[in-house]
């Protein structure tokens, strides 16, 4: 929205500037004519590349924002086969330590037993 402000802002102004500097200079009725003409042709010439200025810059967030897409997808994919390879990784280490953990508790309970 704030492009499209700004956008109005300098059209406007553009024309405001033409127009007071055409009526403010002394000129004959031909050359008056023939510099509205110019200036006319000016304005459309600046409104035609700001508009394809605007749709470039339109595409351009649109293609970023694809890429954007996809790449945060593949991202996303890679880090939960990570995750998923990590905790098959540690899954026998952590069965190992829950045996030793059982363990201890069995041989502190054995011998609080026989106190």
């Amino acid at each position: 929205m704030k492009l499209k402000s700004l956008l109005y802002g300098v059209v406007a102004g553009g024309a405001i500037a033409s127009i007071t500097t055409l009526l403010l200079t002394p000129k004959s009725g031909k050359e008056l004519q023939n510099s509205l003409v110019n200036t006319a042709n000016t304005i459309k010439n600046n409104l035609n590349e700001t508009k394809e200025h605007t749709i470039s810059l339109k595409n351009q967030f649109s293609d970023t924002a694809k890429i954007s897409k996809e790449a945060i997808d593949t991202v996303s994919k890679d880090v939960k086969i990570s995750i998923d390879d990590w905790k098959q990784e540690v899954e026998p280490a952590l069965k190992q330590l829950q045996k030793e953990i059982d363990d201890l508790q069995e041989a502190l309970q054995g011998s609080g037993r026989s106190n």
